[in-house]
């Protein structure tokens, strides 16, 4: 049932027709199908139509589902164009390719990528509001 607007909208993304391809996303969206794939087509469609706000919040519902490099990277050169210093987490959260990113934007200055200890270490916890005690792996 929701098959003709994600096709629809593929067809007019397909011909530049941005506005209409985010409009039967939008009606995909609203009738129920919510998630990754049709938030960032819609995010897309909504960058193509200069709709930058708006495609960032789809690149965050897109996080929120899959937390993958590329809704990342395209948030974070959104952010960027707008000068928006927050784009430099999402581009920390791009990888390598982030770094890449990272390194053009800042040329006089020394950036690298590293991976934190703590990104893979979880740190013994103590919840009060619960009483739980959560042990170091």
């Amino acid at each position: 049932m929701l098959k003709p607007y994600i096709e629809s909208g593929d067809s007019k993304y397909e011909k530049s027709d941005y506005w209409g391809a985010a409009s039967e996303y939008s009606k995909a969206i609203d009738k129920g199908y919510k998630n990754y794939d049709i938030y960032m087509k819609r995010a897309r469609a909504l960058i193509g139509s200069e709709l930058y706000v708006s495609a960032i919040e789809d690149l965050s519902n897109a996080i929120s589902y899959n937390p993958t490099t590329d809704a990342y990277l395209i948030r974070g050169k959104i952010k960027a164009m707008r000068q928006d210093p927050s784009c430099i987490d999402d581009f920390r959260k791009g990888g390598v390719e982030g770094e890449m990113i990272l390194k053009e934007l800042f040329p006089n200055n020394h950036v690298e990528y590293f991976v934190s200890y703590y990104d893979y270490y979880q740190p013994e916890a103590y919840v009060p509001s619960s009483d739980t005690y959560i042990e170091k792996d």
